[in-house]
């Protein structure tokens, strides 16, 4: 993850890396956003002329910015729904440094994603906390894996 806590010019390369991020995941499809959210947990972007030859690319270290992107967009979209959905709030905390190490923690105890594959490695290996994004009779759920939770599944419309 790119620190967020700097300033000058390093605050506004990550600025650029972020629009620019924001561009490739999103695109002009600000109306389809549950559907774009879906893909992006999928891993499954809709190629461009724009964007064709990143998505293709079979490049190291293109693979690897191409997982840091989506990973950064289910990590913002679990840290918002976490945030409005669970806590009733939905400000971004002033103190960078504090939010910048709760991502962290996020990121390192969920598995984020609804590829198939991945999403039953990660049961079959016993990761303690997993979210997905689906569809279900037409509406949008997230959906939460808890190890040990001794209830059902938690779903919520959004």
């Amino acid at each position: 993850m790119v620190s967020i806590a700097g300033k000058g010019s390093q605050s506004r390369d990550i600025e650029e890396f972020a629009l620019e991020s924001f561009h490739l995941l999103f695109g002009d499809e600000y109306q389809t956003m549950p559907i774009k959210l879906l893909s992006i947990f999928a891993g499954t972007l809709k190629k461009s002329l724009d964007n064709k030859d990143f998505l293709d690319s079979t490049d190291r270290e293109i693979l690897h910015l191409k997982h840091t992107i989506l990973q950064s967009a289910r990590l913002a979209f679990h840290w918002a729904f976490e945030a409005f959905a669970f806590m009733g709030e939905f400000d971004v905390p002033s103190d960078y440094a504090a939010f910048e190490a709760e991502l962290r923690q996020m990121d390192a105890e969920w598995f984020l994603g609804s590829e198939e594959y991945l999403w039953n490695s990660a049961i079959e290996s016993h990761l303690p906390k997993l979210e997905r994004l689906m569809t279900k009779d037409g509406n949008y759920y997230a959906h939460r894996l808890v190890l040990g939770q001794g209830k059902e599944s938690s779903f919520s419309v959004f």
